[in-house]
């Protein structure tokens, strides 16, 4: 079911975009992140582990402990959007041989009934 109501546009924009950008993200500019990430979660629990802190490594923790949460909270927003292109993309493949099946495509039919129970068991309308 389709909706036209501004704030379904409004988000519908704002998901194009945010899809655009991490599109946008080079191969080797996630590998980067990567490594950084997994650098500095070494670093935070290399530093929660030493016993006596000095006031600019107790500084430096706390900042990170600020800023791990809102790193996590983007990657995930990025891997949901990429789930719901995903997700679409693949409902459209299934709508559009589901059609060609209808239409007595013997092909389609086949791919049909193989993707059936993936979709149309868990459709709600």
């Amino acid at each position: 079911m389709n909706y036209d109501d501004k704030f379904t546009r409004e988000f519908e924009e704002k998901f194009q975009e945010t899809l655009k950008k991490i599109r946008n993200f080079k191969p080797e500019d996630r590998q980067k992140l990567e490594t950084n990430f997994i650098q500095i979660c070494n670093f935070v629990e290399e530093l929660s582990h030493k016993p006596i802190k000095s006031p600019e490594e107790i500084e430096l923790f706390q900042n990170l402990k600020l800023k791990i949460p809102k790193i996590l909270q983007s990657l995930e927003d990025m891997k949901l959007v990429l789930n719901e292109s995903l997700y679409r993309q693949s409902r459209a493949y299934f709508e559009n041989v589901k059609k060609l099946a209808k239409e007595g495509n013997k092909e389609a039919e086949k791919i049909y009934l193989d993707l059936k129970s993936h979709f149309e068991d868990f459709d709600v309308n």
